[in-house]
């Protein structure tokens, strides 16, 4: 039995949320919806361009990060490894993950801390789209003097989080943590993170799938377009099963679909008023993650998923309450009692 659920690496950023109207956004040439890469000096210009807008949310963040915090929450267990500064925002970052339960490279391994912690500028636009401009601070010096090696090998999946792929060092480490995973027989997740990100280092997501591809992706409809060049999401899908065995596609309000290696599964939406959009695809892949590892199905996994996932857009930030994730995963559960488990 493995010691760990999912071992997982990602970009550590202290998420700064604004509520900002979409002309803030063309008059400063952002793109809506995306996620964009600043130095720090980029970034520090767009903070003082928002101006005196007091922030709707300050937290740990990162794609990864948000995943293994549903993980745990839902009563996985998860390894996160990252790295942050030398900084006050980075033992804010650190103290966070503890709190919540999560593991990380900083308590088991000697880890300098160099640097600032990475930031990411989330705004929010009134139809609940987020928009990401993000400075990656120590983040990017990410690499394999960072990957647990030991809790990597004992861990049934590792997770991969695509926004890794922009840095040279944390893309070589992140390759490594594939190979090990191949020989321990861990089992790899991977996450497209973003349709433009996506479209930028597509040569790095496909030399990371290689010949033997993940096991399971994650990916939501646009990302799967950038990813296939196809509209048609019978198509794209299709493409998918090329590199991987199961996977996931999310579409918004339209639900998701999930292939859990020998059949598709329409899994329905929540229908909710979003507030945010932020974190959703986080935490769909930490409830996902959080059900296969405990033996249910991918029906199940999918429904678990969605309803968590539509629970985070009605609110700000990445996390639910404890009480909530109770409430989700025992309504799911009920609901889906004569279910058969795989």
């Amino acid at each position: 039995m493995a010691e760990y659920d999912v071992y997982s690496v990602g970009n550590a950023l202290l998420d700064i949320e604004f509520d900002i109207q979409s002309n803030f956004l063309d008059e400063n040439a952002i793109t809506k919806g995306q996620a964009a890469l600043l130095d720090q000096g980029g970034h520090d210009e767009l903070m003082q361009r928002v101006g005196e807008r007091e922030a709707c949310k300050i937290s740990s963040g990162g794609s990864a990060a948000n995943t293994m915090a549903a993980l745990q929450a839902f009563g996985g267990k998860g390894f996160y490894s990252c790295r942050v500064g030398s900084d006050t925002e980075g033992d804010l970052y650190l103290k966070e993950m503890h709190d919540l339960g999560v593991r990380s490279n900083y308590i088991d391994q000697s880890i300098p801390r160099k640097g600032t912690t990475g930031k990411c500028l989330v705004m929010v636009t009134p139809d609940a789209e987020r928009t990401m401009n993000t400075f990656l601070g120590a983040s990017h010096g990410l690499c394999e003097q960072d990957i647990n090696f030991p809790a990597l090998a004992a861990s049934e999946y590792l997770y991969i989080e695509g926004y890794l792929l922009a840095s040279d060092q944390a893309f070589k480490a992140i390759c490594e943590a594939k190979l090990l995973a191949r020989i321990h027989g861990v089992k790899i997740a991977l996450t497209l993170s973003d349709p433009g990100f996506l479209a930028n280092f597509k040569d790095r997501f496909m030399t990371l799938l290689g010949e033997d591809g993940v096991d399971l992706l994650f990916c939501n409809q646009d990302e799967l377009k950038v990813y296939s060049g196809t509209d048609s999401l019978i198509d794209g899908m299709e493409q998918l099963r090329k590199v991987t065995g199961r996977f996931a596609v999310t579409r918004g309000a339209e639900g998701s679909v999930v292939f859990d290696g020998n059949k598709y599964h329409q899994v329905p939406a929540y229908p909710v008023k979003p507030l945010d959009t932020i974190g959703a695809g986080d935490m769909y892949a930490g409830a996902f993650l959080y059900a296969i590892t405990q033996g249910h199905n991918y029906f199940i996994a999918g429904h678990l998923a969605s309803r968590a996932a539509a629970e985070v857009v009605k609110q700000y930030g990445a996390r639910l309450s404890h009480e909530t994730i109770k409430a989700i995963l025992a309504q799911v559960l009920q609901d889906h009692a004569n279910t058969p488990v795989s």
